[in-house]
């Protein structure tokens, strides 16, 4: 394909980021039900006018490692439904427009892999058409109704932002990464929308760890690439071994569990800014400091009495700053574990965090 049509191609991606920005600003269901799918419908038989000798970018580079990554990402998939159970499919139930919902899905992902092929060539020189792809590219499948009409909601923005559009951006790199290297990542793709489209059950995933297997699952993906170029340090694998253990540290997956402390009701214990990691108990007794949730909080005081009625047991908890006890009385099934030990002033981000958006998670 000559420069001359190539250089027609990008004001019309500019027009249609422009036109779906008002469009989803001031006609959201308009542009998100037809204008978005006619849109990558028409320009997907564009790029095949222009373009005749592939349908589908299919030819690449590298064929057994894409079919490694394709048997991984089933292997994880599958992986979480075991960790974190299961939910029904929201595509999926009683949808009876999902082939066209996949299609809607499909399109786009064809669009963007296919001008990924077209307008940036194997080892590639130009730095700032490499960045320009990587960050522009993404920004045509993000879903501006729903931030258009969430902005303002704090804590919702942030969900999206941290599980959708960091995870996009990590997986653009990845895929731009590919592609210097003459690896066509659309099989891949297409994969990974089968798997959350096409089947009636996914797995029950938190947003926090949706958006954390986002950014880690391509950096994971980026380190096995088989690069003649790339020398496999020691450091990389260090790298990864280290970056899985704190994913399952901070998702709860390990023996000790953390959680940070945003009072200073257990001043003499841990303060304000502490992280305090927790576990299971065999038995619980008075003086014991235990991580429980009450009335939608998660709360780390001492029990200061246990009483039993009808064969059941239950926990009077006080924080020991706190002139008085706790309102309610605390049952086995609302304990989370027993405190072992903290660590001094690291949990400050997650304070700040929780503070902008408005977490009900207290000490």
């Amino acid at each position: 394909m000559n420069t001359a049509i190539k250089n027609k191609i990008y004001p019309i991606l500019f027009l249609f980021l422009f036109t779906f920005l008002l469009g989803s600003k001031y006609y959201p269901n308009l542009t998100i039900e037809i204008l978005k799918p006619i849109f990558f419908f028409v320009f997907f038989f564009y790029l095949l006018y222009i373009q005749k000798r592939n349908f589908i970018p299919l030819k690449t580079k590298n064929k057994s490692y894409l079919l490694f990554l394709i048997l991984l990402s089933i292997t994880l998939y599958s992986l979480f439904f075991l960790l974190f159970g299961v939910a029904k499919n929201p595509y999926f139930l009683k949808n009876k427009w999902l082939l066209f919902r996949f299609l809607e899905n499909l399109f786009p992902i064809l669009c963007i892999e296919k001008l990924r092929c077209l307008l940036m060539k194997e080892k590639e020189t130009n730095k700032k058409k490499i960045l320009f792809l990587t960050l522009f590219l993404p920004l045509l499948e993000l879903n501006y109704t729903w931030i258009f009409a969430n902005i303002w909601d704090k804590k919702e923005f942030f969900h999206y932002f941290s599980a959708i559009i960091l995870s996009q951006y990590a997986t653009s790199f990845l895929l731009t990464y590919f592609r210097y290297h003459g690896t066509n990542g659309v099989v891949l793709r297409i994969t990974i929308l089968i798997l959350s489209r096409l089947i009636p059950i996914i797995p029950n995933i938190h947003w926090f760890i949706e958006g954390t297997m986002g950014l880690f699952i391509p950096f994971l993906y980026y380190v096995l690439f088989p690069s003649p170029r790339q020398k496999k340090e020691k450091m990389t694998y260090y790298g990864i071994g280290i970056s899985l253990l704190l994913i399952f540290f901070m998702l709860g997956l390990l023996p000790l569990k953390p959680i940070a402390i945003v009072s200073n009701s257990m001043a003499n214990v841990f303060s304000k800014g502490d992280i305090v990691l927790y576990s299971n108990y065999q038995s619980l007794h008075v003086n014991d400091i235990i991580v429980f949730q009450s009335q939608n909080k998660i709360m780390v005081h001492r029990i200061v009495n246990i009483k039993e009625q009808n064969e059941k047991k239950y926990y009077q908890t006080k924080g020991d700053q706190n002139k008085t006890t706790d309102n309610v009385l605390i049952t086995e099934e609302q304990i989370l574990g027993v405190y072992r030990f903290h660590i001094k002033y690291i949990g400050y981000p997650a304070i700040v965090f929780q503070n902008f958006l408005e977490s009900e998670v207290s000490s």
